[in-house]
């Protein structure tokens, strides 16, 4: 435990020394995504009613058709958490609507009115609400990866890594995207992450190792198991890789082989999906 506390503080080190504006700027930026979260309707939205359908319908185990909802054709993986939770608290659905808040309980009236927000909507507003309070946690995540990027590329420099930082939390597109029920937060961590592995490969001279592959690999698979146009996120994601074979010098043949790898890996998790998709709606692209 104490590891992994060292390890996530260490992007807000600088020079040996502990580098306070920078922890209380990520605090301040993911407690306004914890803010938003936490009051923003989670069927108010681009296509929020559809990803609220979509969890619904995922609920008994299979993709959704068309029918059920105008989103089946939405990769699956940011989903899962929410659907999940309808599943779970689908069988409480009638005693809850028999059993609301009394009025006078201050705190159980709020939660119930911040969270479920009307009878009718349990327990889908629920997974709704999970899945906006997951965007904090990948807000989190997003916001750490910005830091150990920024510090890769200028070791030593805390006001490098305080200034990405501010100009990120300095976009409203971000906080009302991660206020949203949407794909996108969990698709922007596995494109920091796999940036973050990228620039690590581009700034050291570590051999480049099948593991090394097949993890970024794993990333683009699963990114584009959360989003279709993770897609072209992927081909930069292999071109970043044949990038990093240059720099080492290394043959042409071995080069095409781990870019092979890192393909195969990649459409090994994503393409039966896509396949899916394929075979249901005669095409693979959203």
């Amino acid at each position: 435990m104490q590891k992994l506390l060292e390890r996530f503080l260490q992007p807000f080190r600088d020079g040996g020394r502990f580098y306070r504006p920078l922890l209380l700027l990520y605090l301040l930026v993911n407690l306004l995504v914890l803010r938003n979260a936490v009051f923003h309707d989670p069927s108010i939205g681009y296509d929020a009613l559809g990803y609220l359908e979509y969890m619904q319908a995922a609920a008994d185990g299979s993709l959704p058709t068309e029918a059920e909802t105008e989103e089946y054709f939405s990769a699956p993986l940011a989903f899962v958490p929410g659907t999940l939770t309808y599943a779970a608290l689908q069988p409480f659905a009638d005693s809850a609507a028999l059993n609301p808040p009394n009025d006078e309980a201050l705190v159980s009236s709020w939660l119930y009115y911040n969270f479920l927000y009307s009878l009718d909507d349990f327990p889908l507003a629920v997974a709704g609400k999970v899945s906006q309070l997951l965007n904090v946690v990948y807000s989190l995540a997003v916001t750490w990866l910005l830091l150990k990027i920024a510090q890769r590329l200028r070791p030593g420099d805390g006001q490098f890594r305080a200034g990405a930082l501010f100009v990120l939390g300095m976009l409203p597109v971000y906080y009302k995207t991660f206020a949203m029920v949407r794909a996108e937060p969990l698709m922007l961590v596995f494109i920091m992450l796999g940036l973050y592995r990228l620039v690590r490969a581009l700034t050291s001279e570590q051999p480049l190792s099948v593991r090394w592959v097949v993890g970024l690999g794993v990333v683009a698979g699963l990114g584009m198991l959360t989003r279709q146009w993770f897609v072209s996120a992927a081909l930069l994601l292999g071109l970043g890789l044949l990038t990093a074979a240059y720099q080492r010098r290394l043959a042409w043949a071995q080069a095409l082989r781990l870019g092979a790898v890192f393909a195969l890996v990649a459409a090994a998790i994503a393409l039966p999906f896509y396949l899916h998709l394929q075979r249901r709606a005669g095409w693979m692209a959203a």
